[in-house]
């Protein structure tokens, strides 16, 4: 209950920020192909932190709802 309550926050957040500063940039957007194969690697080789963290997003019905 209070996980929807802090996601509504957030959503509200960033729509209020992105009328003061007239873009919202997400922090994931900055990253190079590079990043992303080291990533994926770490998460194929089941190397933590990268593969704990990609567990619990599969793990979390809010962030996978499928």
């Amino acid at each position: 209950m209070i996980k929807k309550y802090i996601y509504k926050l957030i959503l509200l957040l960033s729509i209020c920020f992105t009328k003061f500063y007239g873009q919202l940039i997400h922090p994931g957007l900055s990253l190079k192909r590079s990043n992303l194969d080291r990533m994926k690697y770490m998460v194929e080789a089941k190397i933590s932190p990268w593969y704990a963290t990609f567990d619990k997003i599969q793990n979390d019905y809010i962030a996978n709802p499928f």
